[in-house]
């Protein structure tokens, strides 16, 4: 059964101090946890093993076209100019330990299954079970877990490497 770890969301808007959304309590879980230590440990274990690493991401148009702006989760993104493709927002924090091999793909809703580039590249990998580690827990992680499983993919959550804004949200 081959495998694929994919992380979901560790992008400065989110996870580092100066992010908007950031101010949610998200570094700060993450920062109490050690995840992003543990994060880079898988990171080197699953490039050990020849895992495929995906890291998928928020990040939308600079016109914000993707956006649905009813949406209660993503609606405020062009109103409060954060998650553009391409600039600080949605690139990845700087600890975590990226590698050249790893691949950056970019999704316009909660799940990272809702891109079709994730799911065709798993399947042209023929990855059959998805391990998934992520930011936040009750929103991507869930989402992304349920829509996979949709898809017939095995699914394991990393729970070391997945991240939110309080203990009792993560649990």
């Amino acid at each position: 059964m081959k495998q694929a770890l994919i992380l979901l969301d560790y992008i400065n808007e989110i996870v580092h101090p100066d992010g908007k959304l950031a101010q949610k309590g998200y570094p700060q879980f993450l920062e109490e946890h050690g995840t992003i230590k543990k994060i880079n440990s898988a990171l080197n274990r699953a490039r050990n093993l020849q895992i495929p690493v995906f890291f998928v991401n928020l990040g939308f148009s600079e016109d914000y076209r993707e956006v649905d702006p009813k949406s209660p989760i993503i609606g405020k993104a062009g109103e409060y100019g954060i998650l553009q493709k391409a600039t600080w927002s949605t690139e990845l924090l700087s600890k975590i330990d990226r590698d050249s091999s790893d691949r950056v793909i970019y999704k316009t809703r909660v799940s990272g299954f809702s891109s079709p580039e994730l799911v065709d590249s798993l399947r042209n990998e023929n990855v059959s079970k998805v391990l998934i580690g992520g930011v936040a827990t009750q929103l991507a992680v869930e989402s992304s877990v349920r829509q996979a499983h949709d898809l017939d993919f095995s699914v394991t959550v990393l729970e070391d490497l997945c991240g939110t804004i309080s203990q009792d949200v993560h649990d």
